[in-house]
Order: structure tokens, then C-alpha cells, then sequence
């Protein structure tokens, strides 16, 4: 088994851009629906588990951070490593996909309702933000009106060809180093390099 998960940091904050990540997010690559997982998972049974987020702050003084994983074998390794980093340099188009991303935006707001803690917790989000409103209405105003090409146009600027870092977890003797060297520099961890023990 091998865990990897591709990380690279976004943009700084910017809450205009909260309806695109959102989009974004549902249609590529969270939920089983999405470009991801059904890529991987269901068409080349290359992982047990797959997903990529562009992930949020939660202060508007940290950037955003795209992060994307996916579970395999060990002797997948190399091919499930080049399935999610061709997902990530170019995402294919579906539109059934890209319909059922934006209802699936839609459906969670108009359902989603902030009640007893959540209130409390969103009051200090929106502090955090430095906003003083509900930023899901700007979601939801504009994610009706946006076209593929809006998404397609995000990844392209934020995540295709950035500088990622690789992570593994796996067993060493497992893992085929020469299915890395593509990527950079190996650099091998152990647990107390990790833990400090």
C-alpha cells in the first residue's frame, strides 16, 4: 500500500475567489462524482481512495493550498502518481459532470443551514475573513452563472504547473524509486525525523 498526497501553496486570500474554489472543488476533484475519483478510482482502478481539494484558509493572512491524494498499491505507485498529476496539469471537460458540480454547489447551500454552534463558529470565520456576511451568498449568486471554461481557467492559473511537493507513506522496500526520479529529489523520512522520537 502507498499513500501520496501532492500538495502546492495557492494564492493568497481572497474571498472573490470563494465561488470558483467552491465550483472548482465539486466538480474536479471532491465527492464520488468528481473528475478525480471517477478518473482513478472507477475507470482505471488505479486507488482505493482519491480526491483533490483547493482548500481554503480559515484567516485571511494565509494562502490557499491545493492538496491531492490518493491511496494504491505499492506496485501502482508509479501510475497512479502520473494519473493524478495529468489530472492536475489538464483536467478533462464532462458536461454531465460540470451540470451535476454546480447543483451539487447549489443544492448543499440551499440546504446547509447554520444553526446553534455553526453560529458562532461562522461569526468568527467572518471575523477571521475580515467580512461581516454570509460569503455563501456571493457562492451562490455567482456559481449558476459560471461556465467550465471559469473553472478550466482557474486550474490552468493555480494549480497546473506549479512546483508540487510529493509526500509517500509507504513500505521503502515496496516502493519503486525509479517511478520518483521523474518528479525531484527523493528524500527518505523516518519516524522520528517526523515525530522527533
Amino acid at each position: 500500500q502507498a499513500d501520496i498526497m501532492v500538495i502546492n501553496e495557492g494564492k493568497d486570500f481572497d474571498i472573490k475567489e470563494f465561488p470558483v474554489v467552491y465550483l472548482y472543488n465539486s466538480y474536479f476533484g471532491t465527492g464520488m462524482s468528481s473528475i478525480v475519483f471517477q478518473d482513478l478510482r472507477e475507470s482505471k482502478a488505479l486507488a482505493y481512495s482519491a480526491y483533490s481539494k483547493y482548500s481554503y484558509p480559515h484567516r485571511a493572512d494565509k494562502p490557499f493550498y491545493n492538496k491531492s491524494f490518493i491511496g494504491t498499491q505499492a506496485d501502482k505507485l508509479g501510475e497512479a502518481l502520473k494519473g493524478m498529476t495529468d489530472l492536475l496539469r489538464k483536467m478533462p471537460y464532462s458536461e454531465a459532470g460540470f451540470k451535476a458540480a454546480k447543483e451539487h454547489v447549489m443544492q448543499e447551500i440551499r440546504t446547509n443551514r447554520i444553526s446553534r454552534s455553526k453560529i458562532y463558529l461562522s461569526y468568527v470565520l467572518a471575523r477571521n475573513y475580515n467580512i461581516d456576511y454570509d460569503y455563501r451568498k456571493d457562492i451562490f449568486s455567482k456559481v449558476k452563472n459560471m461556465t467550465f471554461k471559469d473553472i478550466e481557467n482557474f486550474q490552468n492559473e493555480n494549480v497546473s504547473n506549479k512546483p508540487n511537493t510529493i509526500l509517500i507513506v509507504g513500505k521503502k522496500s515496496l516502493l519503486d524509486e525509479n517511478a520518483l526520479k521523474p518528479y525531484g529529489k527523493i528524500t527518505y523520512l523516518s519516524t522520528k525525523d517526523i515525530f522527533g522520537y
